[in-house]
């Protein structure tokens, strides 16, 4: 003590001495700068220079402006208050931090733990009051990292905070207990299937609580059901609606042999409906849309077995359900053991049919007999012949094209003149060749046989490509057709057979049937080439059919001067020309060919009589062109002249009619009619109809009638004041009934009509 006292006042006579040697401000910053230097002395300069503090008192510091700040403070905050640099201010917190257990450096912040007591004992206030709270909203409510503030509570759970954690939610127990009762109600009263989300949302329920509620509630026993699915998809599927569900799937499934997962799905089988019915039924066979009963599989089987056996087919998909798919048949092939059993018999067409391969073979037989008669018969070089000769004839053009075209020029015409076709707008028009002259052209038109100049220059740049594409189209056409002659020879073999099979069987069988078509009519050919004189018999078959079709058609002709006057449209005379008409000049052109080359062939439409005249010699082309000017003219009465005189120049022996034949021939036509009607051999009411009308017109005019079905009107108008009121009367109600049926296909109508046809059978009868 007596010491300090000593030392106390040894300093206040230094202090009350004069300063003899005084230090500059400048020269006490070298200094001190000096010292630094030499680590003499651990000072921080202030951020203004004037002031020096060492990093145990700013440490210091740090820690009372912590405190000062109720235990968060964000480092940024301390340069300017204790105006030290930010590169010190760090150093000094992490000291301090690192020294001081119960502070946490967090992003920027240094934060005590009891400021998160306190913190803790504000949520643990506010989650009595509510019973629950977010985490994210605790958490952007004191503006912390979510993370960070779940551990902060974690962590003072059952000490500073009561309640319980559950995914982002804090509750507290007696909040569970409420919410657990009330999920229990709710779930309880359900009858059928329900989102657990949808319940939630409707009855503010937290959904993840929710769902955790309910799958303990289960565990517990305290509800009976299950929980499908995962949280945001989960249902809950009550245990009765369970049973009843699972009762109705197997007694549809076990009536039925199958069940579509889109039904299993209308049931609302969730959320796996394939693993649902196959855990039902293990030995079940699941497909692409349905899964199947073994029983089924069987029966398919069966069939499929039967029908190889008995070298017949089967349609598996009309032995499967309707609604079955390409791969669900596909998928059912598999399972067939007959099928993988005699595969090697069968063959799949469509990846729907299995054919017994001997069912095929005995097709194939079929075919090949059918092949040799008409190849003896000559049906089928006949048909070949016109198949092939537009191909020659392409060739033979365009061999003399240059030279066709340089007398074109000129105003040449070589072989006489161009028979063409002219057709007019009406649909009953016919098709009739026509001469036209190459002087004679219209104004700004251009003759069938002068293509310009342009299209002559690009014809001979294509040829050689056009060849190729006409040899391959050519073989193509041929292909098609022999296609869809087999498919009518399967038709009418077996007429049971499927009509999707047919093609596909046609399509298999198309190459064979095409080989063996080639060889037999190269067979053929030979044969013919071998007698090809023209027979006496031909001659005299052909001139006999030539008189009979002209007999028909003058007396036909004859017949429209009676009717002309009713008919304004002219239907009669068009229908006359496209059936009798055509057909005498086919037989006459028929005729013509095979004195010109030998050749039978059969002409039934005018483009091939047109391509048939091509080759006949210019006279007769000239001839028939006047025959087709006249029919072209409606001059009929000229058309007998002209196609007699063709006749005269070809020494056919063709004559008119005299009047006696006319009347033999009418009267044997008639009597004709009548038998065909009397042995019922016409059973349709309109043909029937027609039948009577010719009949009548025989009997009123001594003349042929030949009327399609809708110039019945004009027969009948023709027809009145020549015949009996009453017999007229019947005739025209009976045509009234006819329209009438026609446009509305009534049954009762129909039967009207069949009950009527034997009278007006009879009035012919009467009449006779």
């Amino acid at each position: 003590m007596e010491e300090i006292k000593a030392l106390q006042e040894a300093l206040k006579q230094a202090q009350a001495q004069d300063t003899v040697h005084r230090l500059s401000e400048f020269n006490c910053v070298e200094l001190v700068s000096k010292l630094i230097s030499e680590k003499l002395v651990d000072v921080l300069f202030s951020s203004d220079g004037r002031q020096y503090i060492t990093p145990k008192q700013l440490q210091l510091e740090v820690g009372d402006e912590i405190m000062r700040s109720g235990g968060r403070l964000q480092i940024i905050e301390l340069p300017p208050i204790l105006m030290v640099d930010m590169v010190h201010i760090e150093t000094a917190v992490k000291e301090v931090v690192k020294k001081d257990k119960t502070l946490i450096l967090l992003g920027g912040e240094v934060i005590s733990r009891y400021f998160l007591d306190d913190i803790a004992i504000e949520i643990d206030e506010s989650l009595k009051e509510r019973g629950s709270a977010s985490l994210i909203e605790l958490a952007k409510q004191y503006d912390l990292p979510t993370e960070f503030m779940t551990t902060v509570i974690k962590d003072r759970l059952g000490k500073k905070i009561t309640g319980y954690i559950t995914s982002d939610m804090l509750y507290t127990q007696s909040y569970l207990e409420r919410h657990e009762k009330y999920v229990r109600g709710i779930f309880s009263a359900r009858t059928t299937p329900v989102s657990i989300s949808d319940i939630s949302n409707r009855m503010s329920l937290q959904q993840n609580l929710a769902f955790e509620t309910v799958k303990s509630l289960i565990q517990e026993s305290q509800l009976r059901g299950q929980v499908k699915g995962q949280k945001g998809d989960a249902f809950y599927v009550p245990a009765h609606y369970l049973e009843n569900q699972k009762k109705v799937v197997t007694q549809f499934f076990e009536t039925n042999m199958f069940i579509e997962y889109s039904k299993l799905e209308k049931m609302q089988v969730q959320p796996e409906p394939k693993a649902y019915i196959r855990g039902l039924f293990p030995n079940g066979h699941s497909l692409a849309t349905a899964f199947i009963h073994p029983n089924l599989v069987e029966q398919i089987d069966s069939a499929c077995e039967e029908a190889i056996s008995n070298k017949s087919w089967i349609d598996v998909q009309a032995s499967a359900p309707s609604f079955f798919t390409d791969k669900d048949i596909t998928s059912l092939f598999r399972l067939l053991q007959s099928f993988t059993q005699f595969q090697n018999e069968t063959t799949v067409f469509g990846d729907r049919f299995i054919v017994s391969n001997e069912f095929v073979d005995k097709i194939m037989e079929k075919l090949k007999v059918d092949i040799d008669e008409r190849v003896a018969s000559g049906a089928l070089l006949a048909t070949v012949k016109l198949e092939t000769e537009p191909k020659k004839q392409s060739e033979q053009s365009e061999q003399t094209s240059s030279a066709d075209q340089t007398d074109k020029k000129k105003g040449k015409k070589k072989g006489g003149s161009n028979v063409i076709v002219e057709e007019e707008e009406d649909d009953d028009d016919w098709d009739i060749p026509n001469k036209k002259k190459g002087k004679g052209k219209k104004s700004g038109a251009k003759s069938s046989n002068e293509p310009s100049q342009s299209n002559e220059t690009s014809s001979q740049n294509a040829k050689g490509k056009g060849k190729g594409s006409q040899k391959k189209g050519g073989s193509e056409q041929n292909q098609n057709s022999i296609t869809s002659e087999i498919e009518s020879f399967i038709s009418k073999m077996d007429r049971d057979i499927d009509s999707d099979l047919v093609p596909l069987l046609a399509e298999h069988l198309a190459p064979k049937v095409e080989e063996i078509r080639r060889v037999a009519i190269e067979a053929a050919t030979k044969k013919v080439t071998a007698t090809v004189a023209i027979s006496k018999q031909q001659r005299e078959e052909y001139t006999q059919k030539l008189q009979l079709l002209f007999i028909d058609t003058q007396l036909y002709i004859h017949s429209l001067s009676d009717i002309q006057s009713f008919d304004k449209d002219s239907l009669v005379q068009k229908h006359l020309v496209k059936t009798v008409i055509n057909e005498l000049l086919n037989v006459y052109v028929e005729f013509e060919t095979l004195l010109a080359t030998g050749q039978v062939v059969k002409i039934t439409t005018s483009e091939q009589r047109d391509e048939a005249v091509g080759q006949l010699e210019p006279e007769i082309k000239a001839s028939l062109t006047s025959c087709l000017n006249c029919l072209k003219d409606k001059k009929f009465d000229s058309f007998i002249e002209e196609f007699e005189k063709c006749c005269r120049e070809s020494n056919f022996g063709v004559k008119s009619v005299d009047k006696k034949q006319e009347r033999n021939h009418v009267f044997a036509h008639k009597m004709q009619l009548i038998a065909s009607l009397e042995k019922n051999e016409i059973t349709e009411p309109a043909e029937v109809l027609l039948v009577v009308l010719s009949v009548l017109f025989c009997q009123v005019y001594g003349s042929l009638v030949s009327a399609p079905g809708r110039v019945i009107p004009v027969l009948l108008e023709s027809l009145k004041g020549k015949i009996t009121t009453p017999t007229h009367t019947k005739l025209t109600e009976y045509h009234s009934l006819l329209v009438q049926q026609f446009k509305s296909e009534s049954s009762e109508t129909s039967a009207t009509l069949q009950q009527l046809l034997p009278s007006i059978k009879q009035i012919v009868s009467q009449k006779d």
